[in-house]
């Protein structure tokens, strides 16, 4: 047995002794086990506090969007839900809250929220750094936005934290290709009086991260694991040599261009 199952079931029917539960599986939540050599990933504890809500729950939040494609969740998220219990397990996060039924899909048999819900949830419930990192990359997996998550927000004027959740939503933007392109289109948005765009095509096969259309300055925002920049080489020589290639192709275009890289901090940004 190589994936999360209920331990109760395994033992009815005959698959498991009590004896090799114990000693050979890792119980994740109340019956819900994984083998023990596995280290539980969050899909895995997703699918184990599906199981443990014996489809009485629907997974929201982070543990949503992670199962709709959204990269940059954090492994270690609590496992967020929509359902009545008063007592939940340890790292499973229960909300007694109203949803419609057409705010709940459902993924390789597990109940979630919709991603213009799974992005309302998000918006309320952390805090707006964090909450924008994985609205952006809901956006980019989903392609939802602002507009239909703002809609159904209008369904719910009494929610706890709604004011605050429309602002973050308005910050969205599915263009962002990482956590420090949006950290850095959001310093940009505060410092600057023209919103910045993202993903500019400055040609046929030429784009950048974010910049602004009026002044003309564009962006890139370089990471360590940065791919879409040519090709990064051991030491860093290609990356450099090909980042002055592409200087030279944005600045023919009329454009200003500046690098971001992981390492600066805000206020050389700004600088």
């Amino acid at each position: 047995m190589d994936e999360v199952f209920r331990g109760s079931e395994a033992i009815d029917a005959g698959r498991l002794t009590r004896g090799a539960l114990r000693y050979n599986f890792r119980r994740i939540f109340p019956d819900i086990y994984l083998p023990a050599a596995v280290q539980p990933s969050l899909r895995d504890r997703t699918i184990g506090a599906s199981l443990w809500a014996r489809g009485a729950g629907v997974i929201a939040g982070r543990a949503a969007a992670a199962l709709q494609g959204a990269q940059w969740i954090d492994d270690r998220a609590h496992i967020e839900m929509i359902r009545r219990c008063p007592r939940p397990p340890r790292s499973i996060i229960v909300r007694n809250e109203t949803i419609a039924a057409d705010e709940i899909t459902s993924i390789d048999g597990m109940l979630v929220t919709t991603p213009a819900r799974t992005a309302f949830d998000l918006a309320r419930h952390l805090s707006r750094g964090r909450a924008v990192i994985c609205l952006d990359a809901l956006a980019r997996a989903t392609g939802v936005g602002i507009g239909t998550v703002l809609t159904l927000a209008g369904r719910y004027p009494a929610a706890r934290w709604w004011r605050y959740a429309l602002e973050t939503i308005g910050l969205m933007d599915g263009g962002a290709d990482s956590p420090d392109a949006t950290n850095v289109r959001l310093l940009l948005r505060k410092e600057w009086r023209e919103v910045p765009d993202t993903q500019i095509r400055l040609g046929i096969d030429l784009s950048v991260d974010l910049g602004c259309r009026g002044p003309k300055v564009a962006l890139d925002v370089v990471e360590e694991d940065h791919t879409d920049i040519f090709i990064r080489h051991p030491g860093g020589v290609k990356l450099r040599l090909d980042l002055a290639r592409k200087n030279r192709y944005v600045t023919r275009a009329g454009w200003i261009y500046i690098l971001v890289f992981q390492q600066v901090n805000r206020g050389q940004v700004l600088a």
